[in-house]
């Protein structure tokens, strides 16, 4: 029944006409989603590879450690419109351009404000390293990637699921050259050096997909006019999209505090190979979102295709563990001997698939359907989970600790949201 589902799936054959998606539409998203999400793989395993190797574990944890809290300010620059626009223009495609000049000038000015509260809490957290590096990191991730989200969201609400896909591969593409430059070039091969050429690479591919956004999606051009009420619903948003991806990344954080750079470098390591296989379910829950923003409700016309992509979740988890579970090797030869203790961490991440996968459909269902509040109760409860949970294994069991910190409490993240699905269905 599952290789005969994903067939079904592949070729566009889903019986969806309750739904009134046309034949093949969902397959086209999601295929051209893969394909981007393919290269986007390829791209940073290319960038980890090199940064691995030529900062060493320690070196590696620390960035990975200090751009996972940034990730999680980031996550506010926006104040949600990006979300907001990409719900009102698949509902109302009109809208596209006051939709699109309220995110855009949110995200800049968002970016900024959110960039001086990193600041002052980085230093603080991390008073070991340089301002200089920590200014370097914040912008990145608080100016200018947040941009590309925001695009990333213009494309997904026009329905181009292609491009929405393509723009985060563009800039894993820029970190590949920023990384190859900065491995010829003459500066000392150290974690304060390398965080100017990611600077750099987030910033040119920042630009050019605002210019993408313009020359393609054509915007008219509108005064910015932001009302209290687009900016109340915007927030719930907001938050909605700031609990995903605090849960998302202050893992990194939580290892680099309780067990140090090192460890924090070799459990990003493993973590971000195991990730690879998380890329295709990303890809296809994205390509079911906008028919659950259309619909807004998954409790109706949407629970036959929340089933189909249910099974094929489940499916495809079970054979991407499979695979997982033959790779402890393959680290060791790829990254080098330094890190040779995340071969023993990485097959434990084959139970974080099938987790993952739960917990992103569930999610998503809940933001679609009207429960944004229910998704950030259960991803706010998951962070105090995580960080709790951080704080009882790593102390005890080092870096096996720190991977069932993450596997446990995406398992239980996705169980109360299942359960919050089943309570809103009664």
């Amino acid at each position: 029944m599952p290789a005969k589902l994903i067939y079904r799936i592949a070729k566009g054959r889903l019986q969806l006409l309750i739904l009134k998606i046309p034949r093949g539409q969902l397959a086209k998203n999601t295929l051209l989603s893969l394909f981007w999400q393919g290269l986007r793989v390829l791209f940073l395993l290319i960038w980890i590879v090199f940064l691995a190797r030529l900062l060493g574990a320690e070196g590696y944890g620390v960035y990975s450690g200090v751009a996972g809290l940034a990730v999680i300010f980031g996550s506010f620059s926006g104040l949600g419109l990006g979300l907001l626009m990409y719900q009102d223009v698949v509902r109302s495609p009109e809208v596209f351009a006051d939709r699109w000049g309220d995110a855009l000038w949110a995200t800049i000015l968002g970016g900024f404000s959110f960039f001086a509260i990193f600041m002052a809490i980085s230093i603080a957290v991390f008073p070991r390293i340089s301002i200089q590096t920590l200014v370097a990191i914040g912008l990145a991730e608080l100016v200018f990637f947040p941009l590309v989200t925001t695009s990333a969201y213009a494309f997904s609400s026009k329905i181009r699921i292609g491009w929405s896909a393509a723009l985060p591969s563009l800039v894993a593409f820029f970190k590949c050259i920023s990384i190859a430059i900065f491995a010829v070039t003459d500066v000392p091969k150290d974690f304060d050096n390398y965080v100017w050429f990611h600077l750099l690479a987030t910033v040119v591919s920042s630009l050019i997909i605002i210019f993408l956004v313009n020359t393609i999606l054509k915007p008219e051009l509108k005064a910015y006019s932001l009302s209290a009420g687009k900016l109340r619903r915007g927030i719930v948003f907001c938050f909605s999209w700031a609990s995903t991806g605090a849960l998302a990344s202050v893992d990194k954080t939580s290892v680099l505090k309780i067990g140090g750079g090192e460890m924090a470098g070799l459990y990003s390591s493993s973590y971000r190979i195991a990730s690879i296989f998380l890329l295709p379910i990303d890809a296809l829950v994205n390509a079911v979102v906008p028919k659950l923003f259309l619909q807004g409700s998954a409790n109706h016309g949407n629970s036959a295709l929340v089933s189909y992509v249910l099974m094929a979740l489940l499916s495809y988890s079970v054979l991407a563990g499979l695979v997982l579970l033959t790779l402890p090797g393959f680290i060791v030869w790829v990254l080098g001997p330094s890190f040779v203790m995340a071969a023993g961490v990485i097959k434990w991440f084959s139970l974080l698939i099938p987790c993952y996968a739960m917990r992103t459909l569930s999610t998503h269902i809940l933001l679609t359907s009207g429960n944004v509040r229910l998704k950030v109760f259960a991803e706010v409860g998951g962070l105090g989970l995580l960080i709790l949970l951080g704080l009882l294994l790593i102390p005890l069991y080092g870096l096996i600790g720190a991977a069932f910190m993450i596997i446990v409490t995406e398992a239980i993240v996705a169980l109360v949201c299942w359960l919050l699905i089943l309570g809103t269905h009664r």
